[in-house]
């Protein structure tokens, strides 16, 4: 009952703001705490951001419909909670100029990512904390139906292998970017062959999960030109001997990530015309990720 009462309400805001200008739902989004920018009287970037923790200014449905209404919006930013579900992503469906989308928190299924295949002009699309036992990235795949989509990432979230399953389709897509999610070493068989792919960014939070295992796989990524793996343990021997077979490779960024001294000797010789960024972890995020590999090994 709860639901169809929040949903009447969408449903009568939204015929009333189909009928309002530009400017006038612009200015009514300012008022409830969102930063717009326009262009002559319309509306092309909007922010919602919390000035402080203290003052929480997530978006309400009503807003999310009244974004919705907005013909020709090129930029859309989330910084709080979303909390759109399945049943009210619909606000984007409409969106058709909106080229880049940055959300935080939404509460959607993977049913539900394919409201984003409506949003034909989608260039960049950002997704953080994505957090639903009903949500595992395989829904991805309903982007391949975007002709403009170049960036996808999907981070701090319960993404995993079935996400990487699913990217494999997204043909188009030049970079992808995956921080904290749950994928392993085993899901980076499905993105080899990608052709378009060129930038490839992971980062483990200090865990096993993505280590060695993912290398040959990556390194199977025929126009890759920058890759980024962060917060891992990696050994010559064991992966980062493989990364020689990336042809076009000009950056490898490997932050807070436990290599020897000797590997990292070794890897630059394989790589002497790539850029290489290296920082070690500290010494107890080290330890404990070399205890956590001895357990996996077991």
């Amino acid at each position: 009952m709860r639901l169809r009462i929040q949903l009447f309400c969408v449903q009568f805001i939204l015929s009333i703001v189909l009928h309002a200008s530009d400017k006038d739902v612009g200015d009514a989004l300012i008022k409830g705490g969102a930063q717009v920018k326009y262009e002559g009287e319309n509306a092309v970037s909007i922010l919602f951001s919390s000035k402080s923790k203290d003052e929480p200014r997530d978006p309400t449905p009503e807003q999310l419909v009244q974004t919705g209404t907005l013909k020709h919006l090129k930029s859309l930013t989330i910084y709080n909670n979303c909390g759109a579900t399945d049943e009210t992503i619909g606000f984007i469906d409409g969106l058709d100029t909106l080229e880049s989308a940055a959300i935080n928190a939404l509460k959607i299924s993977d049913a539900g990512m394919s409201h984003f295949a409506n949003v034909k002009n989608l260039k960049k699309l950002t997704l953080w904390h994505c957090f639903n036992k009903q949500f595992n990235g395989s829904g991805s795949a309903a982007l391949a139906a975007l002709p403009k989509l170049e960036s996808y990432a999907c981070d701090g979230s319960t993404f995993n292998d079935e996400g990487l399953k699913a990217c494999a389709a997204l043909k188009q897509v030049s970079a992808l970017r995956f921080h904290h999610t749950a994928a392993t070493d085993a899901g980076f068989v499905h993105l080899k062959g990608m052709e378009n792919l060129k930038s490839l960014t992971l980062s483990t939070q200090f865990s096993v999960r993505i280590g060695d295992g993912s290398l040959a796989a990556i390194a199977e990524i025929p126009n890759l030109e920058k890759l980024e793996i962060n917060e891992t343990l990696l050994t010559y021997e064991g992966g980062l001997k493989h990364l020689k077979k990336l042809p076009k490779l000009k950056e490898l960024v490997l932050k807070e990530t436990e290599i020897s001294d000797d590997d990292m000797s070794k890897l630059k010789a394989d790589l002497s015309n790539t850029q290489i960024g290296w920082t070690k972890p500290k010494p107890e995020q080290a330890e404990k990720m070399k205890a956590d590999l001895a357990k996996k090994k077991k």
